[in-house]
C-alpha cells in the first residue's frame, strides 16, 4: 500500500507505528504473517515496520 500513498501518508503511517509502540503491546497479530512467525516479538515487528516504511521513503 505504500506505493499507492503519498509521502505525507507515509509520515502518518510512521506516527501510527509510534502510537502502537507507546501502547507497549504484548502481542501483535500480523495481517499477512510469515509461517512460524512470533506474535510476541513486538519490539522486532515494530522496528521492522518502521524500517520498511523509512526504506521505502528513501528509495
Amino acid at each position: 500500500m505504500l506505493g499507492l500513498s503519498t509521502p505525507a501518508e507515509w509520515q502518518d503511517w510512521l506516527e501510527t507505528v509510534d502510537v502502537v509502540e507507546s501502547l507497549k503491546p504484548r502481542m501483535i497479530v500480523a495481517g499477512h504473517p510469515r509461517p512460524y512467525g512470533d506474535d510476541y516479538a513486538t519490539e522486532r515487528m515494530i522496528a521492522q515496520t518502521r524500517s520498511y516504511i523509512n526504506d521505502f521513503a528513501a528509495a
